[in-house]
């Protein structure tokens, strides 16, 4: 499929990462010298990517300033204000609708991923409705109790949640979408004020149109707490895909690309030895 637009929701407070962001911005979190947000930002650009819609809420202006004056951001951004950003990420999402007329991938700023995700991502076919990335080794899920569940039935999503009864895959936030997405969330935003991206991925699983790609061997993790910033710390430097080190080295400058993590494994991170 061809993909030239994004959607990155940056608009939650994240108070649970509180003591890494001293009040400010999570996304803005340093993750080996890079913002959260810019690591999935220049993954994009990496796969060709050139429109970026970012939904901002909580602290948007500090996000804003810091992205539009990075000399590495060559992508064309249109920023969108959720002026209701304390509720569901789906009210996020809806905020992004107007700017979006075609298919679209969607991420989350504080998830962190293998860029192989996103390379065989694009290269799915995309006719309706949704892909969503899940992770299907259940036994390397690092807070199972606060991932969103996913029960998957040849090759489609049958139910969603993080307390469903049965789940056979994890929701990494990871999503090729097509503007079908739009209605399925206004829908239940209409009927009751607010409303998740679980719940409109659930209404179009319920019409046959939410399909899944597992992403195998690749790695990602949702930074929400200190203890699972520090986990994907060391998701990044044992799990990297040689596509992943080969692009982060060429961000930081190294003259070997594939020795950056290693070079960062025998350091010190932003908040202490890992």
């Amino acid at each position: 499929m061809k993909i030239d637009t994004a959607v990155i929701l940056a608009a939650g407070r994240g108070s649970r990462l509180s003591s890494l962001t001293d009040g400010g911005s999570k996304p803005l979190v340093p993750f080996f010298g890079l913002p959260l947000i810019l690591h999935n930002i220049l993954a994009l650009q990496e796969i060709g990517i050139e429109h970026l819609v970012v939904v901002l809420g909580y602290r948007g202006e500090e996000i804003q300033r810091v992205v539009s004056h990075d000399v590495r951001v060559t992508a064309r951004i249109t920023w969108v204000i959720n002026e209701e950003w304390h509720k569901s990420n789906g009210i996020s999402l809806l905020a992004a609708a107007p700017l979006v007329s075609g298919n679209f991938l969607l991420l989350m700023a504080d998830h962190l991923f293998d860029l192989g995700i996103l390379d065989r991502l694009v290269g799915q076919p995309l006719h309706d409705g949704l892909i969503l990335c899940v992770d299907r080794k259940l036994d390397t899920i690092f807070d199972m109790e606060d991932a969103t569940k996913v029960q998957v039935d040849r090759g489609r999503i049958v139910d969603i949640g993080k307390t469903i009864p049965a789940f056979n895959a994890v929701d990494t936030g990871i999503f090729a979408c097509t503007p079908a997405i739009f209605p399925a969330l206004s829908t239940i935003a209409q009927e009751r004020g607010d409303v998740s991206l679980s719940e409109g991925v659930k209404r179009l699983a319920l019409e046959g149109r939410a399909f899944v790609m597992d992403i195998e061997g690749g790695w990602w993790q949702d930074v929400d707490t200190p203890e699972s910033y520090r986990h994907a710390q060391w998701l990044f430097l044992h799990g990297c895909s040689d596509r992943t080190r080969s692009h982060e080295g060429t961000l930081h400058g190294s003259p070997d690309p594939l020795s950056y993590p290693c070079e960062a494994a025998i350091s010190f991170s932003e908040f202490g030895p890992i």
